[in-house]
């Protein structure tokens, strides 16, 4: 390793060598002393600009609370000032309103005078009139008499129409929805009375909220069963016996299934056809044996065999 000369003692020493091992001074500076004594005197740097900037801080602080309170004060002043004009002003307010009461008190005596004269005339003239009124006196009792008359009548209707309207006023809220729902339903399909009630009833509504929306929905019951037997006919088959226990099935009274078959206008043998060939299309059937089946559905013997015939048996 190369040799150099310390610079106290002038001793040969290793170059790499802080320290003179001969008189122990040192000989050469470490660069990591110098950096940490770089970064000692920047730190002590900023430190003494933070304190600066801390006091000038503070000092504008001072300052500001300083403009605020003046601020503050002028501030109290401003309103002082506002409030003594607020009460002049009420006191003129004050003043104007006697004034123009004063000036309305003279105005009213003005227009009672002026009212009293007017009233004076309209009874001269009314004096003046009075024989003309006379010669027509019978001719106005006879309108007024027909008058009364038209009068009670519109007053009977009226009375009418107000007992309708309270009848359904006093209905409760619940069965006004029950109503409501009934209604809803027979614009979907056709209903007899009990089923509706017991439709109503799978909604959730009361016996008696069912009832009362059964009772009020305004339908034709046997038009429901004729409506109720179509709907059957357009899904499947029917002789005239099952059709009818099909619709008393369905809550309609006897008579009113006994109407919608009469009037649904079926053709009972076009009828027996299709339902021969319905049974047809889900097994096989002899010719006796799709008879009898058709006979347990309700058709005639003469049906029966005119619908077998017509499949081909």
């Amino acid at each position: 390793m190369a040799k150099v000369n310390c610079k106290k003692c002038n001793q040969e020493i290793e170059e790499n060598s802080f320290f003179c091992p001969n008189c122990k001074k040192l000989n050469k500076i470490p660069i990591w002393l110098i950096i940490i004594v770089v970064f000692l005197s920047i730190i002590t740097f900023n430190g003494a600009i933070e304190n600066n900037n801390l006091s000038l801080t503070s000092n504008n602080g001072i300052e500001t609370n300083t403009n605020n309170n003046d601020h503050n004060d002028a501030t109290v002043d401003q309103k002082e000032n506002l409030s003594e004009d607020k009460v002049s002003n009420e006191q003129k307010n004050i003043e104007k309103n006697e004034n123009s009461s004063v000036g309305s008190s003279s105005n009213s005596n003005n227009s009672t005078t002026n009212s009293s004269s007017n009233s004076n005339k309209t009874s001269t003239n009314n004096s003046t009139n009075n024989s003309n009124s006379n010669s027509n006196k019978t001719s106005t009792n006879n309108n007024t008499s027909s008058s009364n008359d038209s009068n009670n009548n519109t007053a009977n209707n009226t009375t009418s129409n107000s007992g309708n309207s309270s009848s359904g006023s006093s209905a409760t809220t619940s069965q006004q929805q029950a109503l409501r729902k009934a209604k809803e339903y027979l614009n979907v399909m056709a209903f007899s009375h009990d089923g509706l009630i017991n439709q109503l009833k799978y909604e959730g509504f009361s016996e008696e909220d069912a009832t009362y929306g059964a009772d009020n929905c305004g339908v034709n019951w046997n038009v429901q069963a004729l409506k109720k037997a179509k709907e059957y006919l357009s899904s499947m088959a029917f002789s005239y016996s099952g059709l009818k226990k099909q619709l008393e099935y369905e809550k309609f009274t006897s008579s009113q299934a006994t109407y919608g078959v009469d009037n649904c206008g079926a053709d009972w043998n076009a009828q027996v056809v299709k339902k021969a060939k319905e049974y047809l299309n889900v097994m096989a059937f002899s010719h006796d044996s799709l008879i009898n089946q058709l006979k347990y559905e309700g058709f005639t013997q003469t049906q029966a065999e005119y619908g077998v015939s017509q499949n081909g048996l």
